[in-house]
């Protein structure tokens, strides 16, 4: 009995110091730079936790934590480092330069490589890296968001469309509002041609560029722009300057991604489900079902007696290509609303697939970059949404003399796309489905009309206005509609 007492007492004294052991303490020190001046606004966090504090203005700090915990030093400008805590109670931090961020340079209006601390103008840079994650197909849509004072809208959803882009705001009522993209000292075109109610929607040429092969972006925003590319450059400049071989490397270097993404719709207008096809409260029924309203304020359609519509099996039908039947409606019954159903028919599930190599070597004399991408991506609409893009790219830096240096940048890009059609006209594909009656179901709308004489129409298609589709006449002397 007492070996067991002696057993116990000790294992509680054992359980007593690792209980101690895991205490907070009070850790406290100074924070400064390399030449001893202290730093305030330093911030510091216990790794893994949301403790946190910043130095005071002297550079000093007092945080808890416990022995084994790492306290992590952040501080713009500054190299990060991480301190584990160990039994003493203070601790002195001396915080390095960080170098990738003071040889920070960004691309003037000349097109020469400036350090970004010695640049006065109002010149913004835009991380590549972030712009590569954006899994966008075209450099403009990539941007959107990743500056300041740089506004940029998609003029439509299709894969592949342009951008308007605004730097600083609107400046003009009547005239164009457009920065100048320069890439590699060539100015590019940004204009997005058609896009009225009767057409599709073009694409900038600033959408060839792979993004794959972009070293680095200067947004200037100052009227240094202006001073060099004139008047067209008022609205501000877009620089862009694509990879070359690193100098003095003399290795290849090799890069390949494979990536695919997916898209969805994440919002979208909502629609009533409460009235019927028809007007002031009286469905709207047709003989002949090729002339229906385009209103939907008819009945209530809760108010509907339920089951199948009562319709008329003797004159005219369609037969859709699923090989459903459908005849003019006389009586309104079925409480159904196709809203989602229709939303389902109109939109789907977007899908990307991209592929890029690249091959970069830079010698004493001579840097060369190669790279082959190539982008496929099927839209989020049903039908003819697709942009598929294969660029080849070459670069080369020749240095002739100490004072000489030969450059070519060329290009490759073949592009097929598919575009929806936009605006207000009859074939808007999405003004269609806002316009179409919650009570109406638009799958089966692809077919053959059916006159009451039993005279086809093939390849008819119908919708809510035209509830049995189209309908021409075969002239048999000739053998055409």
């Amino acid at each position: 009995m007492k070996t067991k007492f002696s057993g116990i007492l000790t294992l509680l004294l054992a359980f007593a110091v690792q209980f101690t052991f895991a205490q907070d303490k009070t850790i406290s020190g100074t924070v400064s730079d390399v030449s001893g001046l202290p730093l305030p606004g330093v911030n510091i966090l216990v790794k893994g936790t949301t403790t946190g504090t910043q130095t005071d203005f002297d550079g000093k700090y007092s945080i808890k934590a416990k022995s084994g915990d790492v306290l992590s030093f952040t501080y713009v400008g500054l190299k990060s480092q991480e301190v584990t805590v160990g039994s003493a109670s203070t601790i002195n931090v001396t915080m390095q330069e960080d170098a990738a961020v003071l040889d920070e340079v960004v691309i003037t209006a000349l097109g020469f490589e400036k350090k970004k601390d010695s640049d006065l103008s109002s010149t913004s840079i835009v991380k590549v890296d972030q712009l590569q994650k954006s899994g966008e197909a075209g450099v403009l849509q990539a941007l959107s968001g990743k500056t300041s004072g740089v506004n940029i809208t998609r003029n439509s959803g299709d894969p592949g469309s342009g951008a308007y882009i605004q730097i600083r705001g609107q400046n003009t009522i009547l005239g164009d509002s457009s920065p100048l993209i320069v890439i590699d000292g060539a100015i590019i075109s940004n204009n997005s041609i058609g896009g009225g109610t009767a057409g599709v929607v073009q694409q900038s040429r600033l959408n060839d560029i792979n993004q794959e092969d972009i070293e680095s972006i200067s947004v200037l925003k100052g009227a240094s722009a202006a001073a060099v590319y004139g008047t067209g450059a008022a609205n501000g400049v877009i620089v862009i300057k694509t990879k070359r071989g690193a100098k003095g490397s003399k290795q290849w270097k090799v890069e390949v991604k494979s990536a695919a993404s997916f898209d969805t719709v994440n919002g979208g207008w909502e629609k009533q489900g409460v009235f019927g096809q028809g007007f002031n409260g009286v469905d709207h029924l047709t003989g002949s079902g090729q002339s229906n309203t385009g209103f939907s304020f008819g009945g209530k359609i809760s108010s509907r007696a339920g089951g199948p519509d009562t319709v008329n099996t003797a004159g005219a039908y369609f037969v859709s290509e699923t090989g459903n039947v459908i005849y003019p409606i006389t009586v309104k019954n079925s409480q159904e609303v196709f809203n989602k159903t229709n939303r389902d028919a109109v939109f789907k599930t977007g899908i990307t697939f991209e592929n890029n190599v690249s091959l970069s070597y830079g010698g004493e004399k001579s840097r060369t970059f190669v790279s082959v991408s190539n982008w496929d991506q099927d839209g989020i609409y049903r039908g003819a949404s697709a942009y598929r893009r294969t660029s080849v790219r070459l670069n080369n830096d020749t240095d002739i003399s100490d004072k000489l240096t030969f450059k070519m940048s060329t290009t490759y890009v073949g592009i097929e796309s598919n575009r929806v059609q936009t605006g207000s006209n009859l074939n808007g594909l999405y003004l269609g489905y806002l316009r179409t009656s919650p009570d109406f179901d638009i799958r089966d709308y692809v077919g053959t009309y059916f006159n009451a004489a039993g005279d086809p129409t093939p390849n008819s298609h119908r919708a809510y206005r035209q509830h049995l589709g189209s309908s021409r006449t075969f002239n048999s002397t000739t053998g055409t509609f």
